[in-house]
């Protein structure tokens, strides 16, 4: 992890140099905790040591274990509900992520055939009246249901910009320690 942070940087890093090294030449010291005996060993001062060790327990400890756990296995793509956008200017965009699912609507020939069953009333045999009802029941139902996943889409995003809100520092900064404890009422 730490050498893909120095290959994403393109200018040197004294802290992530720093955090190479603890890792590299003091790494039994740093599991004991013998933080003052690191900080002699390495010259530097309290701040800034404290800001390594801050980096450095970002780390993932077994950054290969999610690697393992699926090898001969069929892997499942996850695909996310929401594609978040951060900007340099601090702006957050989210928007629902629609790419599997298609637009919803009502067919336009159904339509048309209940528009001309409706001018032609008095034109109707007792079949096609009962197919024009039939017709009409699942046009509703259909309705209620694309009412439904638009409903549901609604929520969806009002619930991601209250999240996106009360986290704005973790979505800036992508720091995990950043993020606060929250419950159903702060959504």
């Amino acid at each position: 992890q730490i050498c893909r942070k120095k290959d994403e940087e393109r200018t040197p890093n004294p802290i992530l140099e720093l955090e190479e090294r603890v890792i590299r030449d003091y790494y039994e010291e740093f599991t004991r905790k013998h933080w003052e005996k690191i900080i002699r060993k390495l010259d530097v001062d309290e701040d800034t040591f404290n800001e390594v060790i801050s980096e450095i327990t970002k780390l993932n400890p077994r950054p290969g274990a999610s690697l393992g756990e699926t090898i001969g296995r069929n892997l499942q793509q996850i695909i996310p509900d929401f594609i978040v956008e951060t900007y340099d200017d601090g702006t957050i965009n989210v928007s629902l992520n629609n790419r599997n699912v298609p637009e919803l609507r009502m067919s336009r020939d159904f339509t048309e055939m209940v528009e001309e069953h409706t001018k032609n009333k008095f034109n109707q045999t007792k079949e096609s009246k009962e197919a024009m009802m039939f017709l009409k029941q699942k046009m509703d139902a259909a309705q209620g249901f694309i009412d439904a996943i638009k409903q549901r889409q609604n929520t969806l995003m009002t619930t991601m910009q209250a999240i996106i809100d009360l986290q704005r520092p973790f979505f800036l900064e992508g720091d995990e320690s950043l993020l606060k404890p929250m419950i159903l009422k702060d959504v």
